[in-house]
C-alpha cells in the first residue's frame, strides 16, 4: 500500500476522561459519575506502540494530550517522555502535581519538544499554591499558557486573578465560558461589558507572538461564527483521538459520530489527502483549522502548504 506523502499533522488526544477535579462548567462536573474511576482503555505501552506507528508513517507532528487530566493516567510521565522523541508534545494540566512531582518531571523533560497547556481553576485550587507551581514551570524555560474560563461567578474576580499572575510574569488568558448558568446560555449571555473584561483580562500574552492564537481563540469563542460549508484541514492536518481510540476530524464531529476515520490502532488508519467541507453550525478549538483562518492564527500547522517550486 502506499501511504500519502508526509506533512506536518497535530494530533488532538483525548487521553483519559479521568478528572480529579469536578469543576461547574465542565460537561462532566454536573454528573454524578466519579471521574477519578472512569476506565481506562489502553496501557501507556499499547499508546506507544501506536504512536510509533503514526510516526513511521506521517513524520514528526504535533500531538496535543487532554482529558480529563492526563497527568493522572498510570504511567503518564514516562509516556510523555517517550513521546518527545518522536514528536512535538503539548498537555492539557490542571497543574495539581505535587511540588516536588512537578519539580522532578521538569528536570527530565525537554524543553524544546514539550509545552504545557494549563488550566485554573479557582473552585478546586487555591490561588497561590497553584501560582506556585506554575511559576515552576515558566522559571524551568517551558513554552506555557495558564488559562481560566469565565464562569459567570468568577467574573467579579477576574481583576484579581489577572493582578495575581501579573504580579508572578506569568502568561494569563480568560476563555469565555460556554453552556448554561442559571437558565442563560453562554457565550451569548455575556453583556457587553463582561466581554470587554474577558477580552481584556490577558497578561503578557502581546508580548510573545507564539501566544496570540491564544486571544484570537477567545475572540472567536465570543463571535460564535459558524464554519459551515467551509474547507477545513481538519481530517487532513489535524485529527482527534479519543481514549476508546475511535478517530475523527475533530470534537465536533466526535460529539455527533459524524464520518469516523477509523481506528488508532488499525494499521491502515489512513487520514484525508485534502482539506474537505465542514458540516458544522459551531466550532470551538478546530476553527483555526479553516483554510481562511490560517494566517488570522500564525500556526505553522494551518498554514497552507508552499507550491513545489520547478526549475
Amino acid at each position: 500500500m502506499s501511504w500519502p506523502k508526509q506533512r506536518r499533522i497535530e494530533y488532538f488526544w483525548m487521553v483519559s476522561g479521568r478528572c480529579n477535579y469536578r469543576c461547574p462548567y465542565c460537561v462532566y462536573g454536573q454528573t454524578p459519575t466519579d471521574r477519578r474511576q472512569s476506565r481506562q482503555h489502553y496501557s501507556a505501552a499499547q499508546w506507544l506502540e501506536g504512536w510509533q506507528r503514526l510516526r513511521q508513517r506521517y513524520g514528526e507532528g504535533n500531538i496535543i494530550m487532554t482529558g480529563g487530566e492526563p497527568t493522572i493516567y498510570p504511567g503518564f510521565e514516562d509516556m510523555v517522555l517517550k513521546l518527545t522523541d518522536w514528536f512535538w508534545v503539548a498537555f492539557d494540566t490542571n497543574l495539581s502535581w505535587p511540588q516536588e512531582r512537578l519539580a522532578r518531571f521538569l528536570a527530565r523533560a525537554p524543553r524544546q519538544r514539550l509545552s504545557f497547556e494549563i488550566s485554573f481553576h479557582p473552585h478546586a485550587a487555591d490561588t497561590e499554591p497553584f501560582l506556585e507551581r506554575a511559576k515552576l514551570v515558566a522559571d524551568a524555560g517551558f513554552t506555557y499558557i495558564n488559562r481560566l474560563v469565565a464562569y459567570p461567578d468568577l467574573l467579579e474576580r477576574l481583576a484579581s486573578f489577572r493582578e495575581a499572575f501579573a504580579r508572578q510574569g506569568l502568561t494569563f488568558v480568560v476563555n469565555p465560558f460556554q453552556g448554561e448558568y442559571q437558565g442563560r446560555r453562554y457565550p451569548e449571555s455575556y453583556t457587553d461589558e463582561e466581554r470587554g473584561l474577558i477580552s481584556g483580562s490577558s497578561v503578557n500574552v502581546e508580548a510573545d507572538p507564539g501566544k496570540a492564537p491564544h486571544k484570537e481563540f477567545v475572540q472567536q469563542i465570543l463571535a460564535r461564527e459558524s464554519p459551515q460549508g467551509r474547507l477545513c484541514r481538519a481530517g487532513y492536518q489535524h485529527i482527534r483521538i479519543e481514549d476508546d481510540a475511535a478517530v475523527y476530524r475533530c470534537g465536533e464531529y466526535a460529539t455527533l459520530r459524524w464520518e469516523p476515520l477509523g481506528h488508532f490502532f488499525d494499521p491502515d488508519l489512513q487520514l484525508w489527502d485534502e482539506p474537505r467541507p465542514c458540516r458544522c453550525e459551531r466550532c470551538e478549538w478546530e476553527y483555526r483549522w479553516l483554510v481562511d483562518q490560517a494566517e488570522r492564527f500564525h500556526n505553522q500547522w494551518t498554514r497552507p502548504e508552499p507550491e513545489p517550486t520547478t526549475r
